[in-house]
């Protein structure tokens, strides 16, 4: 990824408009405005990631280049920040603050010159799991409001539950068990269920189930594309991740969980994206990375071909 964001960084400039969605100080967002419009315009809003329990919607390199090259094309662009998953909370609260904030977006539209019917989500990470839980649900918080247009994910979790990833691809964990397997994601885990995965193992699950796109995914959907450059793709024993597998990043941002999302989304009629620099390298999807850095420019540029597509077609 720093290969990625050194090749690609080109300075932004002009300020943001702050758009408070909510009472919390963490629910507020960035908005970058093309200069000189004076109608509505398309917007991509990007959540961060962080686990749900860090991150920030202040501008980093690749956020700063998506900002200026969708600005340059008279779209807005929207960092947004949300409550975390700690301190009684779950992550359905910081997923509901991304329908809170497209929701208010979209209602307040003409304030902020936004086009309420052409907007886009992306997110990394964790913001990935906000943006797929924003775009998969039937209609929002208010009915009246259209659809989001597309939904670009960044390295990002289809499921939740950890039972399920040892069902992944070629069985990214051996077998389901709990206390083996949260034992190296406990910390991620606990916060992202409030503890509820250890005193209420039954409520956790289906927290966590209720949440995830492979849960929510269906025919009437708008369009899916996963992006991942991690750089191992080999799956990992129960032993490799209980003993503190070096390269743990590389489970959470598996490529297998963007596969098994589309695998489950083909099964209910909808058409899945999923993309890895490995493609862009010339390499099998089974090969470690060893790509030059053009590969991830390639798949930057696809990024923004999805995006553009699905919100201005």
């Amino acid at each position: 990824m720093g290969v990625l964001l050194a090749a690609l960084l080109l300075q932004g400039c002009g300020g943001a408009k702050a758009v408070r969605y909510g009472e919390h100080p963490r629910q507020v967002a960035d908005l970058y405005l093309p200069k000189g419009i004076s109608a509505p315009v398309p917007a991509v809003v990007y959540f961060h990631g962080g686990g749900f329990r860090a991150g920030d919607k202040a501008l980093d390199d690749l956020t700063r280049q998506l900002k200026t090259d969708f600005n340059s094309r008279g779209i807005a662009f929207i960092s947004a920040n949300y409550r975390y998953a700690t301190d009684g909370l779950t992550l359905r609260d910081s997923m509901q603050d991304g329908l809170a904030l497209i929701t208010y977006l979209q209602q307040h539209a003409d304030t902020f010159t936004l086009d309420a019917q052409r907007m886009a989500l992306m997110g990394g990470s964790a913001g990935g799991g906000i943006a797929q839980f924003v775009a998969l649900q039937t209609n929002g918080l208010d009915e009246s409001l259209p659809r989001v247009k597309g939904v670009a994910l960044l390295n990002a979790q289809s499921t939740y539950n950890p039972v399920h990833w040892n069902l992944i691809g070629y069985q990214l964990c051996s077998e389901p068990d709990f206390d083996a397997f949260t034992g190296a994601l406990g910390d991620t885990l606990d916060d992202l269920s409030a503890g509820l995965l250890y005193s209420d193992a039954e409520a956790g699950v289906a927290l966590l189930d209720a949440v995830s796109g492979v849960t929510l995914i269906d025919a009437q959907d708008p369009p899916v594309a996963f992006f991942y450059w991690t750089t191992e793709l080999r799956p990992y024993s129960l032993t490799e991740i209980s003993n503190g597998l070096p390269g743990y990043d590389h489970v959470i941002h598996h490529p297998m969980l963007g596969e098994a999302f589309q695998l489950i989304a083909q099964d209910r009629g909808h058409v899945t994206e999923v993309h890895l620099v490995n493609d862009y390298a010339g390499l099998s999807r089974s090969e470690p990375l060893t790509a030059a850095p053009e590969a991830f420019g390639l798949m930057y540029q696809d990024l923004l071909r999805f995006t553009l597509e699905t919100l201005l077609n």
